[in-house]
């Protein structure tokens, strides 16, 4: 259905691979965070219905940069040498697998009533019966 969209679309765009074991870490790294959210918001928060929406959910694009910020200290040999394009695919790789926790997963679903706004700017909280490691 989408094969000659795919091929049409890039031969300068590479697919994105990634382990099922890499998937997984990044999952886990993305929910526990996402929930961590929740809590510094429910500190701060005296109950409010604003701040019940908002509390326990991020952007892609906070996600994405959490999960940038929090790889680059596990790059291993040559840290400081990565350039734009190693940093790019990575970016690539991190919103790839965060779209699949949204649309093939549940994992993470879109806080209601942001049907306006684009994709990546909309609203992501922790499915409320996701349990990390299944």
């Amino acid at each position: 259905a989408g094969g000659g969209d795919a091929a049409g679309r890039g031969a300068s765009r590479r697919d994105v691979k990634i382990s099922f074991r890499q998937y997984q870490a990044v999952k886990a790294r993305t929910v526990l965070w996402v929930r961590r959210q929740r809590h510094r918001a429910g500190e701060d928060g005296m109950g409010d219905e604003d701040a019940v929406e908002e509390e326990g959910s991020a952007s892609m694009a906070e996600i994405v940069e959490f999960l940038m910020s929090e790889d680059s200290g596990r790059l291993g040999p040559g840290e400081g040498g990565e350039d734009e394009m190693e940093a790019s695919e990575r970016e690539r790789l991190f919103r790839v697998a965060v779209k699949h926790m949204v649309k093939r997963e549940n994992v993470l679903i879109e806080v209601p009533g942001q049907e306006e706004e684009p994709f990546a700017s909309r609203r992501l909280a922790v499915h409320p019966n996701y349990v990390v490691g299944e």
